[in-house]
């Protein structure tokens, strides 16, 4: 091929514009004809097709839709929102934690706490009644004063070591030693315990005592950890600040939040080798305010899923409790002095009217009338409380010698005023129920005068100011009984005076010899009947007036999942009789065919 002859041909090339003009032309026509046979012919058939496509469109949707909701209806006949595990459940309460050692707590605070990171030989079940913890058997010889404990063998401490019985002894002989300082030493005092075997302890009491197995609620303690601190100094060791226990939840960290001492958090983890189950929850908090109007506020700015003695305002979706417990508040008559009179203190109990008084208080409230309850004395009928009358207290009052002055209104007798001095430690509810009782003592001619006791502006405890000295007429105060009827300490001649708890000094041979033999009895009727009669001479001698009965006034998010409605809490802090049950999140789960 020659590219130079190629070329020429090229360039001598001429255009036929008719033949190219013929040519467009018929490719113009040929296009007219395919766009009027291929699409101006089927437009009138798509909008005849549109009426028929839109229909197909919500015929479809509508199926996606009823699809949808039959698959949701299916879902939830199968699935359900249920609890789960895990999350982190804190609870707000009134009361600083000064120590986290079992032997020295006291506050609400401190026990809550202290319940939760330790074990017990026996605790209390959601039924109020007793039952074994550490403990695995007991047996009773038949003097009825040696009691064989045989513990479980997989307890373990957070530490990792085995918990036995050189620690339940340890524990025991600690609460015993004076120089310990612990407020359990007079309960433990007569006590004699002693290892029998590695898992086994053998306790010995001076007599028979129906209701011992009660007292072997306290925290047992680890001797490997605490052996080698001097006993005198075992408040201040950083144990108390840092305890190692064998209860559902170990310390992980106790915080004091900002500079205040009373705002703390004692955060706690779940111990993955508790013997009774792992908790469902990964972690336990404690908060500690100074006041119920700081926990409320804590609650109510969601700092805290759940409060103890702070009713809230705030309109969230929350529960609120008022739960009983085992225990009364009580206006406690000193039996010496002015109120050795028993008319005079037969007045003050007939001119209260206490159901009145149970209406002004911040939560709903029971009776508690008596020393023991009927849930405790259950096979004998207990004696009535004379109803409120203003009328038959002033009878009283006037045959006692009290005559009320006209111009002061004042009852005297022989020169002397009818001044009662009431103390109470700082409480809402208490200081609204001497309100109330000042109402009602006034109008009988009855001048107060009131004690409202501080802990933060003293240098001293209630206990040393007021208990102690029994600085007072009438003490406002609540006694925890517990789910059995052995009051006791509360009334028997021998707990009065600066170590006991006998804080009416009420003395009475009947009362006394009763209190004792129902001790010393175990059949159930037999103890019923001894304290009926106690009860019957209580209420005649008036040593104390029963204002309401004790409660644990809670609330709580409606997310989250705690104690039942139905349990029986001989305590406040029984309500962790559960705790490895509570919960905090939830989730859809499957339902069990």
């Amino acid at each position: 091929m020659d590219p130079k002859n190629d070329w020429k041909k090229f360039r001598t090339l001429k255009l036929n514009t008719k033949t190219l003009n013929k040519r467009l032309k018929k490719a113009e026509t040929a296009s007219t004809k395919h766009a009027h046979r291929f699409v101006l012919k089927r437009l009138t058939s798509i909008r005849d097709a549109k009426r028929h496509i839109l229909s197909w469109l919500l015929l479809t949707g509508a199926l996606i839709v009823a699809t949808a909701i039959q698959l949701m209806w299916f879902q939830n006949s199968y699935q359900s929102s249920a609890a789960v595990a895990g999350g982190t459940y804190s609870e707000g309460v009134a009361g600083s934690i000064s120590t986290l050692n079992p032997l020295y707590a006291q506050t609400q605070s401190e026990q809550s706490a202290t319940r939760l990171i330790f074990s017990s030989l026996y605790d209390y079940d959601e039924t109020g009644h007793l039952r074994m913890d550490l403990a695995k058997s007991m047996t009773i010889d038949e003097t009825g004063k040696k009691y064989s404990v045989e513990l479980r063998s997989d307890v373990k401490w957070h530490d990792g070591q085995n918990l036995t019985a050189d620690d339940v002894v340890y524990t025991v002989e600690l609460m015993k030693n004076p120089a310990v300082r612990s407020p359990l030493m007079a309960s433990w005092a007569s006590v004699n315990v002693k290892k029998i075997d590695t898992n086994k302890v053998e306790f010995t009491i001076p007599s028979s005592f129906a209701s011992f197995p009660h007292l072997l609620g306290f925290s047992v303690l680890p001797k490997h950890i605490l052996q080698p601190i001097e006993v005198s100094g075992l408040r201040e060791n950083t144990f108390s600040s840092s305890p190692v226990g064998s209860g559902p939840f170990k310390l992980r960290l106790l915080q004091t939040i900002g500079n205040d001492e009373e705002t703390k958090v004692a955060y706690m983890s779940r111990w993955d080798e508790y013997y009774r189950g792992k908790s469902k929850l990964d972690r336990f908090e404690i908060h500690t305010y100074a006041t119920s109007d700081d926990v409320k506020r804590a609650y109510n700015n969601r700092d805290i899923n759940a409060a103890i003695e702070a009713a809230t305002d705030d309109h969230r979706d929350s529960i609120k409790r008022s739960h009983p417990l085992q225990g009364g508040v009580y206006a406690i008559l000193n039996t010496t002095g002015t109120l050795s009179d028993v008319k005079v203190r037969q007045a003050l109990q007939r001119g209260s009217n206490v159901k009145s008084l149970r209406s002004t208080l911040s939560h709903e409230t029971q009776p508690f009338d008596l020393p023991v309850s009927s849930q405790q004395v259950e096979t004998a009928e207990l004696p009535k409380v004379a109803a409120f009358s203003e009328k038959d207290a002033d009878a009283l009052l006037t045959s006692a010698g009290w005559i009320k002055d006209p111009s002061t209104k004042i009852r005297i007798k022989d020169g002397q005023k009818l001044q009662l001095r009431v103390a109470w430690a700082k409480n809402d509810d208490y200081s609204k129920a001497v309100k109330a009782l000042a109402n009602d003592w006034k109008k009988l001619g009855i001048e107060l005068q009131q004690v409202e006791f501080d802990a933060e502006k003293s240098d001293q405890s209630f206990a040393q100011s007021i208990l102690q000295p029994r600085a007072y007429d009438v003490l406002i105060n609540e006694l925890t009984i517990g789910s059995d009827a052995d009051v006791f300490p509360y009334w028997h001649s021998s707990q009065t005076g600066i170590g006991g708890f006998n804080f009416s000094n009420y003395k009475s041979a009947i009362a006394d010899d009763a209190l004792l033999s129902a001790r010393l009895r175990s059949e159930q009727q037999l103890r019923d009947q001894k304290y009926k009669v106690f009860a019957e001479e209580w209420v005649k001698d008036v040593p104390a007036i029963g204002l309401y009965q004790s409660a644990l006034v809670y609330t709580q998010s409606s997310r989250i999942a705690s104690f039942s409605d139905k349990a029986v809490m001989p305590t406040a802090v029984d309500r962790y009789a559960n705790v490895i049950d509570w919960t905090t999140e939830s989730a859809q789960v499957y339902k069990t065919p």
